[in-house]
């Protein structure tokens, strides 16, 4: 679950003044692995340096209002394989988690990617590609984290994302591949037809994510 403060990713591209997002994101999908030091997290209602890795896929409409993660995350505690789907038409989510399926309810859904684009985004590279620099904007965590995602120039392809503690050390990293644009949907699955409704605050962390995921 900490992954999804992490990422911000959290998807949503509004009519910015860069090449990339102009025209608006309407919808996405992605494959990514993050591995995170010391990276501050909201949990329980404190702010907690967490060390982990995670790998999964993220599926973004936002024409629908749709959203789908694929978790697998490694702390020392062990490892966690979760799926997250996210209806914003009736601002419910459901979860996952060893064959069983919870719901909760979920924040408003995104309508865009919110970005500004950092100074001089235009003169940086990855590797030997063009890439323009972007700051995710949360208000929900921009207090103890900033998060900086580079995107391919021309093709506007999601490549990294950088997320720094504000007051710490602490830091992540996401590597992007499989990139895709387009409005896709993953479907229900039948464990969630008959879902456990879970009490207030069990996966406030995946719910509060939500408001500014990629």
């Amino acid at each position: 679950m900490k992954l999804l403060l992490t990422l911000l990713l959290c998807f949503f591209g509004s009519a910015l003044s860069n090449q990339c997002f102009m025209n608006g994101l309407w919808g996405y999908t992605t494959t990514y692995q993050t591995v995170a030091v010391g990276l501050n997290t909201f949990q329980n209602g404190v702010i907690t340096p967490q060390t982990f890795t995670d790998s999964g896929q993220i599926v973004v409409n936002y024409r629908d209002k749709t959203m789908y993660n694929s978790i697998y995350f490694t702390n020392d505690a062990g490892s966690t394989y979760m799926q997250i789907f996210t209806f914003g038409q009736n601002q419910t989510q459901y979860i996952l988690l060893d064959s069983k399926c919870y719901r909760q309810p979920a924040g408003p859904f995104p309508s865009y990617l919110p970005m500004v684009p950092v100074a001089n985004p235009n003169n940086y590279t990855v590797g030997d590609t063009q890439v323009e620099l972007w700051q995710l904007v949360d208000p929900n965590t921009d207090y103890y984290s900033q998060k900086i995602m580079a995107v391919n120039a021309r093709t506007c392809a999601f490549m990294t994302t950088t997320t720094r503690n504000t007051n710490s050390n602490g830091m992540s990293n996401s590597v992007f591949s499989n990139f895709q644009t387009g409005l896709y949907t993953v479907p229900l699955p039948y464990q969630c037809y008959n879902s456990y409704l879970v009490e207030e605050g069990k996966f406030s962390d995946i719910k509060a994510g939500l408001g500014l995921y990629l």
